[in-house]
């Protein structure tokens, strides 16, 4: 015969056992003392829990019951006899009051997806070009620049220098292209 616990006494007290399992739980605690001062301790504290919890229950009521008269009295909602009394309303008034409960999420709405709209259209946009002259610094590169020509056998050569900015360098570029009619082919050995 299996000891009782505090599981099996729980579920005695709770009525889901077997008739089988209720019998033999009430033998163990008709030949153990202890079990029997545990059971009828489970049984005050299971007195107590359901008084507190009733209570709270009442005290629940009575402040919902305050909290929804004031919201159906801030509301101006007809009390529920009165609501089912009222005859059917048409569509289009049902739709009025729809929006009219709406109003602010829609408009908060359409505020969100136009300014979503703004930022897309904005961000996707190329930035604009100033029209005129190049900006000073540009300027002051293509003037600094030396363009010299080369002699060169059979095709053109081009040499100039490009200026560098404070921290840079000048740069220079030798360009050399071959004439060949129409087709450009690539020089072999030293031009």
């Amino acid at each position: 015969m299996k000891r009782a616990d505090d599981d099996d006494l729980q579920q005695y007290l709770d009525g889901e056992l077997d008739p089988g399992a209720a019998r033999e739980v009430e033998a163990r605690v008709a030949a153990a003392p202890e079990l029997a001062g545990k059971l009828d301790a489970l049984r005050q504290l299971r007195e107590v829990v359901r008084a507190r919890m009733a209570a709270a229950t009442d005290e629940a009521d009575v402040r919902l019951g305050t909290m929804w008269a004031r919201i159906e009295q801030g509301l101006g909602a007809a009390p529920a006899g009165e609501r089912a009394a009222r005859a059917p309303r048409g569509l289009f008034a049902v739709v009025k009051d729809w929006f009219e409960g709406h109003r602010g999420y829609i408009v908060t709405g359409a505020v969100s997806a136009a300014a979503g709209a703004i930022i897309a259209t904005l961000a996707l946009r190329e930035p604009p070009r100033p029209a005129g002259p190049p900006p000073p610094a540009e300027a002051a590169r293509a003037e600094d620049t030396e363009v010299e020509s080369l002699e060169v056998s059979g095709g053109t050569g081009t040499i100039f220098q490009i200026a560098g900015s404070a921290d840079e360098a000048a740069t220079t570029v030798i360009w050399v292209t071959q004439d060949d009619g129409d087709q450009v082919e690539p020089a072999e050995g030293p031009i």
